[in-house]
Formats: structure tokens, C-alpha cells, sequence
């Protein structure tokens, strides 16, 4: 605007003159007396001239204003006009090498009188300096919980709306830039919106801070890593936000998840004492999920129940108030190791932004009959020195504790490295690190509250040693390539050589 204001003046000084010039031709053209045919020809040729000029240059000038007036982008909906000079916040855009993971709270009614059902299709912030920055993982979330404040457990009711691996911020001090979703976000203009930003990295020119203020109340939380989980401080500072909305799609159905989860129940899959199970979670439409156990009975299914004693942690957020087993790492599934025999309440409670609802099953909990029946599989059997092989355990029977071997345990007892599991030979799943190369038999002992039962599979695993690509009697290790210098050999990794 600063640009058509200056140059305005000269637009209209030329606009005169010119107007001045026809004129004078005008009136030469219709009075040819009042100046000698000479003169007037002159004359006349020389103003013709004159208006080409003038109109070749009122063509420059025009390019020139179009090229000059840029209009900086404006959001549909804001949360304020922004300052020119103002406080800012590096939360949620800065921290080079750690990242940031940031939430901001709008209230409703924060951006003025915004219609309903349309969907935001584009997010804009203000930064207090001009430059150019480079993210990693970066991450953008909305959701619209019906809290009136922030803490240090971050609000989990929110939708990711953009995960880039790669992206770049262009700014300009005190004007907004704009952040356009890969998901337009259903709106509620009635309901408070949290905006959440998640990076990893970001490099180029400082991000100094963003334009803020401040509002009564806890408006932010903030960690100074990517993707924390915990928030590590909270405040009242507020960003200066706005938004563009777009007509909304079919979208996602604005309903509340249905709550469940599944497990086989017939004689073969029997839940066993002191067997690791994974519960299965069925749940549908669900973001997040929290699992508990409510009770517990030692013989009769209709009850009654005792409190199951386990570690718990709150969850007052999401319209629930509630203790779960695990509510920081937030599992799909629900793998847990049951104690005794008897009969389990177990409970799954699943939540979107629209709401919660609450599945609860009993399950029984058996101590096996008789010892466990032991087989395995490894997801390769022919693997090189240095490579790897994954050991799967299929047991049955309710197996409490297994031990891997292999047959022999090597064959050159002064070898430098010998074959190992990881995390242990007593994992139910382990890897198997190749170092030693020849052929082996695989062995499994499994062991249940009934007795041990063993499988060895002869011949189950080849290891490869590597290749001698050169060979000689030199110990000299910059000799290698030589004739008759120095050895080498050519080992695998993954299968490729």
C-alpha cells in the first residue's frame, strides 16, 4: 500500500501533463492560422511524438505498480490485527538440534463470528523477524477439547492435520505467514480449538520468535524437544493466530469411537498364568486408547470383585477422569503378564475429539494342565557373518520362560566373536547375531507352571563366512591388493555382499 501511496503523485502529474499535450494538439489540429503551416506542422509532429513517449511511459509505469504492490497474506479469521512492534516467543518454532513440540488455546469466540460447518484449510502465525527456515518432521494438530485451560500433560483429543519430513517457513517480520494443511480441520465455532506444532530440527536463518500476547489463564504448554511427552512448562503468552476456512468435505463421521477389544477364547488360546497375552484392541473410530483391570476374582465369574492391585496414572483430560495402567505411552494393544488364576474385569476406554466410550470384558485366567509344547521359525535361515536372523517362539501351552542355544555352541573355541542372542538367550523373540560362520541346529527350551518341554531343529540355521577376495602371506594391511601380499575377506550384511 506504501507503494501505490508514493507513487501516486507522479501517476497524476503525468496524467495532467499528458492531458496538457492533447490539449495543445487539439487545438493546433482545429486552427492551423494561429501559427505558420510550418510551424504547425513542426509542432504537430514533435506532440505526436510526445504522446508516444507519454503513453510508452504511463505502460512502464503501470508494470512498474503491479510488480511493486505485494499484498501480504491475510488470514479469513484472526485473533487480532497484529502490532508492528511487539514481544515475540521462539515456543513452537525454534531449538535447533532438539526440536520443539508446542500447544496453543484459543477460546471460542476468540476470531470474531465464524460460520459453522466449514473446515480450516489453512493456519497463520506472525513472526518478528524476516528470513527463511528449514524443519524436519514437522507436524501440525488441531482439535477442539472442551477445556478452558492448558497444563503440563498435553491435550491428546487432537487430529494431525500435516506431518512433512521436509518443510520450509518463508517469513516477513510483523505479517503473517501461512502454514496450508494436507487435512482440512472440521470447525466448531462454539467449542475452544488447541493448536498443536511438533518439530524435529529446524536450520536456516534464526526464527527469533513469533508475535504474542497474553490472555488470562494458561494458553500454552511447551517442551524444548520433539515430540516429548510430557510438556515442561505452561503459560498464559498466546500466539496471534488466524485461519482460512473451506467448505467442508464428507469428512470424518462427528460421532463419538465404539469402544472394544478381542481374544479368542477357545481351549487352544487360553489365557494362561504368568504367559505374556496381547489383547487385541476392536475399537472403532477411536484416536487413543487406556487400559485398565477393575477387578478381579479368584473362582466365580458373577463375582463379586476385588480391586486389582496395579500401578496407575491419572487421566483428567478429554472429558474422562479416570486411572489407567498406562496412560503416557498410550499402547493400540494391551500386553500384560496375568498373576494368578481367575477371572479379570479388563477394561478399554477409547476417545476421539468427539467423545469416549468404555468397553469392559471379563476375562479367565488358567494354569496349563501339562508342560507347553515347543516350536519356533527364524524369518531367515541362511544368513552371513555379521548378519542377523529373528527367532519367533511358538509355544503352546502357556510358556513362562524361554532359553535359545545353538548346536555346536561353535567350532573354533579361539574365534574372536561367537554367535549370540539379543536382547538374551531368555527373550521370547530374540535376534540371533551371526559372527561365526558353519552350520547349526537351533534349539528352544520353553518352560510353563507345568514342566519344560525342548525342540532342536538340526541343521536349522547356515551361517556363511565371507568370501576371500585376495589372498597371500603378508600381515601387512596396506598390502592387500598386492600378489601374494596380505589376505581379505568379502562379508554380507542383510543378505547383499
Amino acid at each position: 500500500m506504501g507503494v501505490c501511496l508514493m507513487a501516486t503523485p507522479l501517476f497524476l502529474y503525468s496524467i495532467i501533463w499528458y492531458s496538457k499535450v492533447g490539449a495543445l494538439y487539439l487545438l493546433l489540429y482545429a486552427d492551423p492560422s494561429l501559427m505558420g503551416w510550418d510551424a504547425y506542422y513542426t509542432v504537430n509532429t514533435n506532440t505526436i511524438n510526445i504522446m508516444k513517449k507519454t503513453f510508452t511511459f504511463l505502460s512502464l509505469m503501470v508494470m512498474l505498480l503491479g510488480s511493486l504492490v505485494v499484498r501480504a497474506q491475510i488470514p479469513m479469521y484472526i485473533t487480532g490485527t497484529l502490532p508492528t512492534t511487539a514481544g515475540g516467543n521462539t515456543i513452537p518454532f525454534y531449538f535447533t538440534g532438539t526440536g520443539c513440540r508446542g500447544q496453543q488455546l484459543y477460546p471460542s469466540g476468540a476470531f470474531g463470528s465464524v460460520p459453522t460447518g466449514m473446515a480450516i484449510s489453512k493456519i497463520y502465525f506472525s513472526s518478528t523477524t524476516s528470513g527463511s527456515q528449514l524443519y524436519s518432521n514437522f507436524e501440525v494438530s488441531l482439535g477442539q477439547p472442551n477445556v478452558s485451560t492448558l497444563t503440563t500433560t498435553y491435550e491428546t483429543a487432537v487430529t494431525k492435520v500435516l506431518n512433512e519430513v521436509n518443510y520450509t517457513i518463508t517469513r516477513v517480520g510483523y505479517q503473517w505467514f501461512a502454514i496450508t494443511l494436507t487435512t482440512p480441520f472440521l470447525y466448531d465455532p462454539s467449542l475452544p480449538i488447541v493448536v498443536e506444532v511438533n518439530q524435529m530440527t529446524s536450520g536456516g536463518a534464526s526464527h527469533s520468535s513469533c508475535v504474542q500476547t497474553t490472555i488470562p489463564g494458561t494458553a500454552r504448554n511447551y517442551s524444548t524437544s520433539y515430540n516429548s511427552p510430557v510438556a515442561t512448562g505452561a503459560g498464559a503468552y498466546m500466539l496471534y493466530f488466524g485461519f482460512d476456512l473451506t467448505a467442508a468435505g464428507p469428512g470424518p463421521a462427528t460421532v463419538p469411537p465404539i469402544a472394544s477389544f478381542a481374544y479368542t477364547k477357545n481351549p487352544q488360546d487360553t489365557v494362561w498364568v504368568g504367559s505374556p497375552r496381547t489383547l487385541v484392541n476392536s475399537s472403532s473410530g477411536a484416536s487413543k486408547s487406556y487400559w485398565d483391570i477393575i477387578g478381579f476374582n479368584g473362582s466365580t465369574k458373577a463375582g463379586p470383585y476385588a480391586a486389582f492391585p496395579e500401578t496407575r496414572t491419572p487421566k483428567n483430560s478429554d472429558g474422562i477422569v479416570d486411572n489407567f495402567i498406562d496412560t503416557i505411552n498410550n499402547a493400540v494393544n494391551f500386553r500384560y503378564t496375568f498373576p494368578n488364576r481367575g477371572y479379570y474385569r479388563v477394561k478399554v476406554t477409547a476417545v476421539n475429539k468427539f467423545g469416549n466410550d468404555t468397553y469392559i470384558d471379563t476375562l479367565f485366567v488358567d494354569t496349563p494342565a501339562s508342560k507347553p509344547t515347543t516350536d519356533f521359525f527364524a524369518d531367515k535361515r541362511v544368513v552371513g557373518v555379521y548378519d542377523y536372523a529373528t527367532l519367533f517362539d511358538l509355544t503352546t501351552n502357556g510358556p513362562v520362560s524361554w532359553f535359545w542355544y545353538l548346536k555346536p555352541g561353535y567350532y573354533n573355541p579361539l574365534a574372536p566373536f561367537f554367535n549370540s542372542f539379543s536382547p538374551s538367550a531368555g527373550s521370547q523373540n530374540p535376534i540371533l547375531n551371526a559372527n561365526e560362520g558353519g552350520l547349526f541346529d537351533v534349539c528352544l527350551v520353553a518352560t510353563n507352571y507345568r514342566g519344560t518341554d525342548t525342540m532342536c531343529k538340526p541343521g536349522y540355521m547356515k551361517i556363511i563366512s565371507g568370501y576371500e577376495v585376495c589372498k597371500g602371506t603378508s600381515t601387512a594391511k596396506d598390502t592387500i591388493a598386492r600378489e601374494n601380499e596380505g589376505s581379505a575377506k568379502l562379508y554380507t550384511v542383510g543378505g547383499k555382499y
